[in-house]
């Protein structure tokens, strides 16, 4: 698949590393061993997918770009609320790596 808007091939984008586990079982400790090397970048630990995927029936189907927007948009409203400073959404829309709830996440950790 290819992403228009940069004429990046998905497939050859690094795969995501998401470390998931029960709450106090070393998990942020992972993370942040992972985040000091070079080549890999360790996004804040969150609650986003527990949080969407539960509900993304709600978003109707994501191909469509008023639902797709929806979704974006409560999802940067989400990460303005844990105190960071999301991308504007022209900016996240540009970097979209495809319309679908697993391409919004991929972008968001990319």
């Amino acid at each position: 698949m290819i992403n228009n808007s940069k004429n990046i091939i998905v497939s050859e984008l690094p795969s995501p590393i998401f470390v998931m586990g029960c709450p106090r079982s070393g998990t942020t400790l992972v993370s942040q061993i992972l985040d000091s090397h070079s080549r890999l970048a360790m996004y804040h630990e969150t609650n986003y997918y527990t949080i969407f995927r539960p509900e993304l029936h709600r978003y109707g189907d994501l191909r469509k770009s008023s639902n797709l927007m929806l979704l974006i948009t409560n999802l940067l409203e989400a990460i303005r609320m844990d105190g960071v400073n999301p991308p504007e959404i022209e900016e996240f829309q540009k970097a979209l790596v495809a319309p679908s709830f697993e391409g919004v996440l991929a972008t968001l950790l990319h």
